[in-house]
């Protein structure tokens, strides 16, 4: 008898994640941006909350282009809500896995593709500086714990970096090898050619301290405009580099 009941129940579970899943996207979405203020904006929804599609999607005001994204049945049995998706728009190509953690954390995993610089500081709502160039992701996982990144792994490459205001400047390509271990978050930063050197670590701790220590020496061939700007930022050695050092807390 006992038995027999289990499986009720197992079949009655079955049956409401599958009315669930199929709940149309759009009044999914519908009812989640007006019970709450949320910096995504989707538009053209089409598909179940399972499988479907946006047309437009927009961070902080920033146009991302359109996304499609699958209910990732592995995360269901893991006690997570995760989807795998894909992000097409104009001169930007991201792909992965995200959701949330039964405590509601957020979780991002196997983030591969490119972004505008640009847009990424749209995104992070940063007006002084408009960057150029384009972001490449290689990120194997990324974990959030109250508002903190305490886990991030992977590569980010910054290629044909530059600066379109306040100045005009072509920085070259740099790269941020990133690692972690007991909530210790660990970068690596360094060039990868152009006209200037830059070599250096950041480090975010598990408190919630930060340290950035840089060090950028502009090569022969940088613009005048760039070194100058350079030379502002911190202090200048005997060799002509200039060392660059913040430290804080998130």
């Amino acid at each position: 008898m006992k038995g027999k009941t289990g499986l009720i129940l197992l079949g009655l579970l079955c049956y409401l994640a599958f009315l669930l899943a199929n709940v149309p996207a759009r009044h999914a979405w519908g009812w989640a941006a007006s019970s709450a203020e949320m910096p995504l904006v989707m538009g053209g929804i089409s598909g179940t909350i399972w499988s479907g599609e946006a047309r437009q999607l927009a961070y902080n005001g920033a146009n991302l282009g359109g996304v499609k994204w699958r209910l990732s049945p592995r995360g269901l049995l893991q006690g997570s809500l995760l989807y795998r998706f894909n992000l097409r728009g104009q001169g930007q190509q991201l792909a992965g896995t995200a959701g949330l953690a039964i405590n509601g954390d957020p979780i991002i995993s196997k983030l591969k593709g490119v972004i505008k610089a640009e847009l990424v500081a749209h995104m992070m709502q940063q007006r002084f500086i408009q960057p150029a160039g384009d972001v490449d992701l290689d990120l194997h996982g990324v974990r959030v714990e109250q508002g903190r990144p305490n886990a991030v792994t992977g590569t980010i490459r910054w290629q044909s970096a530059g600066v379109k205001s306040p100045v005009t400047a072509s920085i070259g390509s740099i790269e941020f090898n990133i690692s972690s271990r007991e909530g210790d978050i660990k970068t690596t930063i360094r060039d990868l050619g152009g006209p200037l050197s830059v070599k250096g670590n950041a480090a975010l701790n598990a408190d919630g301290n930060y340290q950035i220590s840089v060090r950028m020496l502009p090569k022969g061939s940088a613009d005048p405009g760039l070194v100058q700007a350079i030379r502002a930022l911190g202090q200048q050695d005997g060799s002509g580099g200039v060392n660059i050092k913040y430290s804080g807390q998130l």
